[in-house]
């Protein structure tokens, strides 16, 4: 453990379940438990009656709060084991559960800024039809050539490697991308069950707004130094997190830098604060000397903290 450097990353709401997470944190069954009741009151619906069907949430509200309370759940149960993290970073809106981590925000006034959050993006959307994508298999130049030359709304928002990208906009455009891509010889495509252009210049209202709420939110500094998935600097203060938050609406991320930036500042172990395993996947195609654990290996983390 003293010759660890250790990253908490927080998973965004587009997660992968896998039918087994309550079992794989059964002993600490009692925390979850306590947030999705928290929640459940602040939001009016009750939580615990969600079902995790293999893969995704349909209400993609909901899921934002299922997923949420699995992160802040793995967040605490690393506290009471006294695992300490030099950094946290939040992929895209896992920004949320690292302020809670970082005792920046409160659990609740994370529920409430998630919920503000997405009542303003679908505000903004007004009913038009937008989606997001995965792509795999082509580099950045020819992925925006593809795009520059079919598609008017559709922006590259996310690169998790040198050959792995996510795309917002337009869903009628999203999906024609998604097919060329396809015929250019994409190894991998996936359109990802979300309706708003989370990332884009589409949600510059929705950011301004929101923008407003949490000026009047009650935000802390970190008490861990937070990366920014954006321009991959070290953020700590209430300013800075209050930014964060905003900018995180509306702004392209690079998780592949965010990475990148905490290798070389020695990180050699990550931690997914949250359910399945989507963060450790992209992990697979990032260089380095380190080592990933998804929620399914917290139990041997645990057991091996002093070995880590």
């Amino acid at each position: 453990m003293e010759n660890s450097r250790i990253a908490f990353l927080f998973p965004a709401f587009i997660n992968e379940y896998s039918n087994d997470e309550k079992h794989q944190i059964s002993e600490y069954s009692n925390i979850l438990q306590s947030h999705l009741d928290e929640a459940s009151i602040i939001t009016g619906s009750d939580l615990s009656l969600v079902e995790i069907h293999g893969c995704q949430i349909t209400n993609e509200l909901l899921s934002q709060y299922i997923a949420y309370s699995y992160s802040c759940t793995l967040s605490d149960i690393l506290k009471q084991r006294s695992v300490v993290p030099n950094f946290l970073s939040g992929y895209s809106m896992g920004i949320y559960a690292a302020l809670y981590h970082g005792n920046a925000i409160s659990f609740t006034q994370g529920i409430k800024l998630i919920r503000q959050a997405y009542e303003e993006i679908k505000k903004c959307c007004n009913g038009t039809p937008f989606g997001m994508a995965t792509i795999v298999g082509l580099n950045n130049i020819d992925l925006q050539q593809i795009i520059t030359q079919n598609a008017d709304n559709v922006e590259i928002i996310n690169k998790n490697g040198e050959y792995s990208f996510v795309i917002s906009g337009i869903y009628a455009e999203i999906n024609r991308i998604a097919n060329i891509c396809h015929q250019e010889g994409a190894l991998h495509i996936r359109l990802l069950p979300v309706g708003s252009p989370y990332h884009s210049h589409f949600m510059n209202q929705a950011a301004q707004e929101f923008g407003k709420f949490v000026n009047q939110s009650v935000i802390n500094d970190s008490k861990v130094e937070i990366v920014s998935i954006i321009n991959q600097g070290i953020i700590k203060n209430a300013a800075e997190l209050r930014k964060e938050l905003v900018m995180n609406i509306c702004s392209g991320i690079n998780w592949f830098l965010t990475m990148e930036f905490m290798i070389k500042q020695g990180i050699n172990i990550f931690i997914e604060c949250g359910a399945g395993d989507s963060l450790t996947k992209i992990a697979r195609f990032i260089d380095g000397d380190f080592k990933m654990y998804p929620m399914n290996k917290l139990n041997h983390l645990l057991i091996n903290t002093k070995n880590i």
